[in-house]
């Protein structure tokens, strides 16, 4: 009794508020910011008024209404509002009815077509707002065929190539809508279209596994985005000091303090980009995966730590797989299979299992785990190498 009157109450509470939003459009277009904080509380508070699904669907009609050339204003903002106002997934609440899922992708296609016979360029900001609504649109339209897919793998493909290249250093800042992440400038927009590309990606895969219709419709372009998630910069940074003589390092994901240390943000991505990476298909891990990304044992989170070790034991296994090869068609016993060196530094480095003088536990300390699993991948890329040692007797 008590939690429904609870209900009751938070109901008619997000439907005041919603009604604030329809009474008041000055507020709206004047302080775009305030809407979509209200929208993202009643979101957050799981309140479900009947005003809520009416407004979703007002905001998916009005999209199709919006000329190219209101795009990057009047477009972009309608954009947030959804994705604002989107239902949690793991809710029994429907986010939209099928039909005006579609036409809600088939407007965005719209904005993206014109956008050649405008002299007004569509904001790289807009196909980004683009992705939250897609990740709430993706199960509703699991069962649909159609060209709405090739168009959402267009914009995740655009957004992924993007940020490869991207470059600016700028911190990213606290936004209102439902993003972890926060949109601005330089790195901070490219940081969050980088994570809203990888849920998206997140969610195909997991549908797709499940569904051979889907799969019919990914498979064909899946092996390119996965490439371009497996290659991105933020992989092969490293994360302790002496680690970075041997980097490459993209202009997108810099170092802004003197110690190496990725940024919460960077780290957030990485988390998204390790979940897409550890269930890579085989073909896509060759002899060279280990030592390109070994460096990702040393991250600061445990979670990166175990899905990358789960990624990096399977790059392990075809580095092996490469050398028994490799030995078995060699006649002059050339072949040197050797550990590493990026492992081998992760091994030799001075580690300090105990506290400093302040009775703080010592910051190399921190990453025993890291080191321990290096030496997880030492006994990894032994392991069958038995093979090995047969084919040069």
């Amino acid at each position: 009794m008590g939690s429904t009157c609870q209900e009751v109450g938070a109901n008619r509470s997000a439907s005041l508020l919603l009604a604030f939003i329809h009474t008041d459009p000055q507020t709206v277009r004047t302080a775009p910011q305030t809407s979509l904080t209200i929208i993202s509380v009643i979101t957050s508070s799981g309140a479900e008024p009947p005003k809520l699904d009416r407004y979703r669907n007002e905001l998916a009609a009005s999209l199709l209404g919006i000329k190219p050339s209101k795009v990057n204003t009047e477009g972009l903002l309608t954009l947030r509002r959804l994705a604002a106002c989107a239902p949690d997934p793991e809710s029994d609440v429907a986010f939209l009815p099928m039909t005006r899922a579609v036409n809600v992708v088939k407007a965005c296609q719209s904005w993206v077509l014109a956008e050649g016979d405008d002299d007004d360029e569509m904001d790289e900001e807009v196909e980004s707002a683009m992705l939250p609504i897609f990740v709430h649109l993706a199960p509703i339209l699991q069962n649909v065929p159609g060209g709405h897919w090739g168009f959402m793998f267009d914009v995740v493909e655009g957004a992924l190539e993007r940020v490869s290249s991207a470059g600016g250093s700028q911190e990213p800042e606290a936004d209102e809508d439902s993003d972890t992440l926060v949109q601005g400038d330089g790195e901070g927009a490219a940081l969050v279209a980088l994570a809203r590309a990888l849920r998206l990606v997140i969610v195909l895969e997991d549908l797709s596994s499940r569904n051979k219709g889907l799969m019919a419709e990914w498979k064909e372009r899946r092996t390119g985005i996965l490439v371009l998630i497996r290659d991105l910069n933020l992989l092969s940074l490293g994360v302790l000091h002496h680690h970075r003589s041997h980097l490459t390092i993209s202009s997108l994901f810099t170092f802004p303090g003197s110690d190496g240390t990725l940024t919460d943000p960077q780290s957030k991505c990485r988390e998204l980009v390790l979940s897409v990476v550890q269930n890579l298909p085989p073909s896509l891990i060759d002899q060279d995966t280990l030592a390109k990304m070994v460096n990702l044992i040393e991250d600061p989170s445990p979670k990166v730590q175990k899905m990358s070790y789960k990624f990096l034991k399977v790059a392990a296994q075809k580095r092996t797989e490469y050398f028994i090869i490799e030995a078995g068609v060699d006649t002059e016993a050339v072949v040197q299979a050797t550990l590493p060196t990026e492992l081998l530094e992760i091994l030799q480095s001075d580690r300090i299992f105990g506290y400093d003088a302040d009775g703080e536990i010592d910051e190399n300390a921190l990453n025993v785990f890291g080191y321990l699993l290096g030496w997880m991948l030492v006994f990894d890329l032994f392991q069958d190498a038995v093979s090995f040692a047969c084919y040069h007797e």
